[in-house]
């Protein structure tokens, strides 16, 4: 462990045999980091370091006015921090990268490698000068960034190369914030299709955090949050397929409420055809089911006239099957017209 006093300092762990190395920093000016072993606090962020294991490079001090990090790095953690300037220019970092609880006024990302997630946590930008500029990474594959209580207009990436998780251990009205600045930035750069998964995710927490989780549910899977009108055409036909089946169970009673037109003179010519056997009854008469289903819930012609009182619960089916009819027919006129 060393106690270092100096403005300028220049670390250089690549000892042979070397594990660790603890070092507490008072204020300096300029940090130079060239390790990948190396553990460094402040007496005042002792607490820090306690789960670091081997091959992380924790960083965390006061008041410093320029850090850079050089060589390669399994794993950089930079937290309870003061940066003037952070410059991580052609680092190389394998695993791990997040800062956290950190204030930075200037940084240089050019050429890094950065890992597959990245994280910027509780990380305050108010006195940022330009940009946190990720546009000249060396990464090739999609990175991911994880946000926790940040001002994501600080940021300048290419949007296209990037996927964003919005961490949900935060309150809903950070979270609220920076799914707007990221759909904001989404909608001008014109990416369409990010821009629809995270309107959808905002979508969700806003009715989710709002208690309608059935609005959620039915929002989602009646037509994915209006992106895909075309599933009210599957999800009217299975709503319709589940009546069907019902209604082979329950044609009896049906056809006692309500037997409009010619489906009561068809039922008597199936019931005198099959007298004596009610099995093959109930399987013939299963297309005049069909029909009779049809009629309901694609028909939009209820004729109250012919709607006897009597088996309420039948009445609540029969009104239950034709508003769901309406419904259903209402939102694929709606998909068809405006397709």
């Amino acid at each position: 462990m060393l106690t270092l006093d100096a403005k300028n300092v220049i670390i250089d762990p690549e000892v042979e045999g070397l594990q660790s190395l603890k070092i507490y920093l008072n204020d300096v000016d300029s940090l130079t980091v060239a390790g990948s072993v190396i553990n460094l606090e402040t007496n005042d962020a002792a607490n820090a370091i306690k789960k670091a294991q081997r091959n992380i490079l924790l960083i965390s001090y006061l008041n410093n006015k320029t850090v850079r990090i050089n060589s390669k790095q399994q794993q950089l953690l930079i937290t309870n921090s003061k940066i003037k300037f952070l410059n991580i220019a052609a680092v190389i970092i394998y695993k791990k990268f997040e800062i956290r609880q950190t204030k930075i006024d200037s940084v240089n990302f050019d050429n890094t490698l950065l890992p597959d997630t990245i994280g910027f946590n509780n990380t305050d930008l108010r006195d940022l000068k330009g940009a946190i500029d990720l546009t000249h990474l060396k990464n090739t594959k999609i990175c991911t960034i994880k946000l926790n209580n940040v001002d994501f207009t600080k940021f300048k990436l290419p949007l296209d190369r990037f996927e964003f998780i919005i961490d949900s251990s935060q309150g809903f009205e950070k979270r609220s914030i920076i799914y707007q600045q990221l759909l904001k930035q989404l909608s001008d750069a014109g990416l369409t299709q990010k821009f629809e998964k995270y309107d959808k995710e905002f979508t969700a927490l806003k009715l989710l955090h709002e208690g309608h989780y059935f609005i959620n549910f039915l929002s989602k899977n009646w037509w994915d949050y209006g992106y895909d009108k075309g599933m009210v055409i599957y999800n009217g036909i299975i709503i319709f397929l589940i009546y069907f089946v019902v209604n082979i169970f329950l044609y009896g009673n049906l056809r006692l409420v309500y037997s409009p037109g010619n489906f009561l003179k068809y039922d008597e010519k199936i019931r005198k055809k099959h007298r004596e056997n009610s099995c093959k009854r109930r399987i013939t008469r299963i297309p005049g089911v069909f029909l009779y289903t049809a009629y309901l819930f694609w028909g939009l012609n209820l004729d109250l006239s012919k709607l006897e009182l009597k088996h309420f619960l039948t009445i609540a089916l029969i009104v239950l099957e034709y508003v769901s009819g309406v419904v259903c027919i209402a939102y694929i006129a709606n998909y068809v017209i405006t397709k």
